[in-house]
């Protein structure tokens, strides 16, 4: 399950830099990404969801606010396994703010994601 998960790392960087104007965003974003594999042993670019999504063979549920701009949902539902996955798109909901507005829906939608998948596993397992 994934509720407004980003498509690359990249994505996040850049728009955490959403106040500078095109090339000035450049320094900024580059010296995070120094930072990251310096400091953290991070690379960056290997932090690819919409990649590691292609070779999933587990279900997955993907979660998206209807007005989430950062078009993430779309990326990575076109990468997946069509059969193994579902994807929400809540109405009226910005990034992040899916359980925020739908609340006991959102926690139904989790909880009967779970509850299928898991009872699927358990009844394979014992077959």
């Amino acid at each position: 399950m994934a509720d407004s998960a980003y498509a690359t790392l990249e994505d996040p960087i850049g728009s955490q830099f959403f106040f500078l104007p095109g090339p000035l965003k450049w320094p900024p974003v580059t010296l995070t990404k120094i930072y990251a594999k310096l400091l953290l042993g991070v690379n960056v670019a290997d932090a690819a969801p919409v990649e590691a999504v292609r070779t999933l063979r587990t279900p997955l549920l993907l979660m998206y606010g209807e007005a989430d701009s950062r078009g993430a949902a779309h990326r990575l539902a076109a990468n997946a396994d069509p059969a193994l996955t579902e994807v929400w798109i809540v109405p009226g909901a910005d990034h992040g703010h899916a359980h925020v507005l739908k609340g006991p829906r959102y926690e139904a939608r989790v909880l009967q994601f779970f509850t299928r998948h898991l009872c699927e596993q358990s009844t394979l397992r014992r077959q």
